[in-house]
């Protein structure tokens, strides 16, 4: 690979990063199974995460960021190419905070160590270990990295484990190596769960842990970061830094399973068949005949890869018992049976059921050529015989079933065990009608296992949901794009995510995360949104003024009279070509103003539900300077109110969605005009455009 042709952007002001180094060309053999174009853009992305850590040369520093991929997407690459990279960049130690669950921490573990091929090389430069295990202690640690060969620690995120940690590494000694603190699902526990001043127990050592170090990186890891970007932006957790991980070729997620073909990939469970109380439904039955149809099917094209179906009903212990016992006498009987000879009236009740799965696989509008039915139901016999039945949440060992998926086909039961950050190896079909009594966007996006990289087997792959679960993934979708759309657009300006507005698109009847962790309110954007923080570089300031009143000479404005005050007006301008040729060409220096951030959040968002939209702009007092009061970095006032003729600048145009230009002199008391003039905007979103916004939520706080 090379990776002399990696660009980074500069707007993000990234130190350089050393790409060719020993891990990370090391790790590179062990990620052969990726082509070449995606492994480039994993290590591109990773090094843009590092670059934004501190310098390991540096005595001390710290930064928090957040690293946001999609669900089932890669997110575990992208932190251990991260771990690559800061071990070639003079990082010593790296901590992998990995999950609430042991059978996630394993996992995890088990992949760094493959991924490191821990146990093929004999040079002995990284010493893996695992708070889960015994010997776990300060005199080994020490001497490894005396040595000169670094230390990858993985730990179950709760508090004793990472308490251990901290005392460990808390000598001058050791708390002086450059550390990097990767906390993945960075959503899920992490975060302050309590109020007043008080810490939850995790939280306060998760933040003691990044105390315990001198110089240390921390990366939070998500697909869901709501709750993250929502906290009070103070909060030690509040990321400095988002980086947007795009999936790689070959990803399927919400908007295959969700979006425009939906209907290829999603059935329905009838609300008659819920809850799963006496016989097996049809519906299930359904989807269990398409989970032995595409593993014929698969098996039949020499994809001999595991294949997977989960089954996800409730949360409740004894409910999976239940149910995993009725499916396995259901399977078993369905052996049976086709043990049979073909003319078995039995046998024949079952070919049926079967039958209706190979045509639900068969007739979905691809053009893809199918083994014929025979064939496929010769195949379904041995399929069965090679099918394992996992009971997961009531399994004592529950965490090992990852270690041991000895038969090709296998049904997971289960609930949270199966939820966030698990992969379940060649998930095909899923049934899911798990329900919440308040639906949290964050919870409920998590649940979206079957997303993955599923591309070659991606035909055979049924999702079986309920009508409100499958709208309500629509919807998230929706939602998801929205936030990316925002993180991308400060991602590209390089604006501070410190200064986001924290406003998030959040469908009813979701909530973007755990009241106990980011309470938030809904937030209706309709009236006039005005610019507070203005520009005072006399440069930049003059320019924006200029490209202002060019563009209404432009456009030819004309002069119209409200009330003895004079205004320029353009109307029915393109809300688009307003966008791209005026407003994303105004300087914006300070980039610190949350209003005028929420002015250029809306403007894409009106843009994307209708690019058509006109718009009325208005040259406030045909561009002549208004004097305004400046202080603590704000216009006091910046719109004109209503006198005995005038109606005020908040009634200009308020019928329509229209934009108004201010052309100002701030003053601050006692020191006079801050800069001779500026400008700043004000954006009115009229009641027949609040559908095009959505449902919106803030912070309770704000």
């Amino acid at each position: 690979m090379n990776f002399s042709k990696i660009k980074i952007d500069e707007k993000s002001h990234m130190r350089n990063i050393n790409l060719d180094g020993s891990e990370r060309k090391q790790l590179e053999e062990q990620m052969s199974n990726i082509e070449e174009r995606g492994r480039q853009k994993i290590f591109t992305k990773a090094a843009e995460i590092l670059s934004k850590c501190p310098d390991p040369d540096s005595l001390e520093g710290k930064t928090t960021g957040l690293a946001l991929g999609k669900v089932q997407s890669g997110k575990t690459s992208s932190f251990i190419a991260l771990t690559a990279l800061a071990f070639d960049n003079d990082y010593r130690i790296v901590i992998v905070i990995a999950g609430t669950k042991n059978n996630l921490l394993k996992q995890t573990h088990k992949r760094i160590e493959k991924q490191f091929n821990i146990e093929g090389r004999n040079d002995r430069k990284i010493a893996t270990l695992t708070t889960a295990e015994e010997g776990l202690n300060e005199k080994e640690i020490t001497a490894v990295l005396e040595s000169g060969s670094n230390v990858l620690i993985t730990a179950l995120k709760h508090h004793d484990h990472i308490n251990k940690i901290s005392s460990i590494f808390s000598s001058p000694e050791l708390s002086n190596y450059p550390t990097l603190i990767i906390d993945d699902e960075g959503d899920q526990a992490s975060l302050n769960t309590k109020n007043k001043g008080k810490k939850s127990t995790t939280y306060r050592e998760i933040t003691n842990l990044q105390k315990t170090f001198n110089l240390n990186g921390f990366v939070a890891y998500t697909a869901t970061p709501q709750a993250n970007l929502l906290i009070k932006t103070f909060d030690d957790l509040f990321p400095e830094f988002a980086v947007l991980l795009d999936p790689g070729e070959g990803y399927t997620g919400g908007t295959t399973f969700h979006g425009a073909d939906k209907e290829k990939y999603m059935r329905d469970i009838p609300e008659s068949d819920i809850p799963l109380e006496d016989n097996i439904p049809y519906s299930l039955e359904k989807s269990l005949s398409c989970f032995l149809v595409g593993a014929a099917i698969r098996t039949l094209r020499s994809d001999n890869d595991i294949h997977s179906m989960l089954i996800h009903t409730s949360r409740r212990k004894n409910e999976h018992l239940d149910l995993g016992k009725k499916m396995d006498t259901l399977i078993e009987k369905w052996k049976a049976y086709l043990k049979l000879p073909k003319s078995d009236n039995a046998r024949h009740k079952i070919e049926t059921k079967l039958l209706v799965g190979y045509k639900d696989i068969t007739n979905n509008g691809n053009d893809i050529s199918y083994p014929d039915w025979e064939i496929v139901m010769n195949q379904i016999v041995a399929e069965i015989k090679q099918l394992r039945l996992w009971t997961v949440n009531s399994d004592p060992n529950a965490d090992k079933v990852v270690d041991r998926l000895n038969l090709k086909n296998n049904i997971f039961i289960g609930g949270n065990m199966l939820e966030r950050g698990v992969t379940i190896e060649g998930l095909a079909v899923t049934y899911i009608t798990r329900r919440a009594k308040v639906s949290q966007s964050d919870t409920v996006e998590q649940r979206a296992r079957w997303f993955g990289y599923k591309k070659k087997y991606l035909d055979v792959c049924r999702v079986f949901a309920p009508k409100d679960i499958r709208e309500g993934f629509s919807d998230l979708l929706g939602d998801e794009d929205d936030l990316w759309d925002s993180l991308k657009q400060i991602e590209e300006e390089g604006t501070p995510i410190g200064i986001w507005p924290q406003i998030i698109q959040c469908s009813p009847p979701f909530r973007p995360t755990r009241t106990n962790v980011a309470a938030t309110k809904k937030f209706k954007i309709i009236g006039w949104t005005e610019q507070r923080t203005v520009e005072l570089s006399e440069e930049y300031a003059f320019k924006n003024v200029k490209l202002i009143k060019d563009f209404f000479d432009d456009n030819k404005s004309r002069v119209e009279d409200f009330g003895g005050t004079k205004h320029s007006v353009v109307n029915d301008v393109s809300l688009n070509l307003l966008y791209d040729s005026l407003i994303m060409k105004l300087e914006n220096s300070q980039a610190n103003d949350i209003n005028y951030n929420l002015i250029k959040k809306i403007i894409p968002k009106l843009l994307k539900q209708d690019n058509n939209l006109t718009v009325d702009v208005v040259l406030m007092n045909s561009g002549r300077v208004r004097e305004r009061e400046y202080e603590f970095n704000k216009v006091k006032q910046l719109m004109q109110g209503r006198n005995k003729n005038y109606p005020g600048d908040r009634k200009i145009y308020t019928d329509n969605l229209s934009l108004q230009f201010h052309i100002i002199r701030p003053n601050e008391k006692k020191k006079g005009a801050v800069v001779s003039e500026t400008s700043a905007v004000a954006l009115n979103i009229p009641e027949s455009l609040f559908e095009h916004l959505g449902q919106m939520v803030k912070p309770s706080g704000k």
